[in-house]
């Protein structure tokens, strides 16, 4: 994709214009895109345990400290 240089005003000149590569965005798309497609997967088949609260959407610390405290005071 071409990006005109700053300090060049005419715009019909080839040179007043640099390359820029669009590939590091579209790897961040596509990066996060197989990221949820992973996650909804796990999630879909159960294949994390129940107590894995770990960057797991409706996890909370919340509930891992009160499973936490439920484990401790049953002994």
């Amino acid at each position: 994709m071409p990006l005109q240089k700053l300090k060049w005003g005419d715009y019909t000149v080839a040179n007043n214009y640099r390359p820029i590569s669009l590939l590091p965005t579209l790897g961040k798309v596509f990066k996060l895109l197989v990221a949820e497609r992973i996650v909804y997967l796990v999630e879909e088949h159960s294949l994390l345990l129940k107590i894995y609260f770990r960057a797991r959407k409706q996890r909370l610390t919340t509930h891992a400290l009160s499973y936490l405290c439920k484990d401790v005071f049953r002994v």
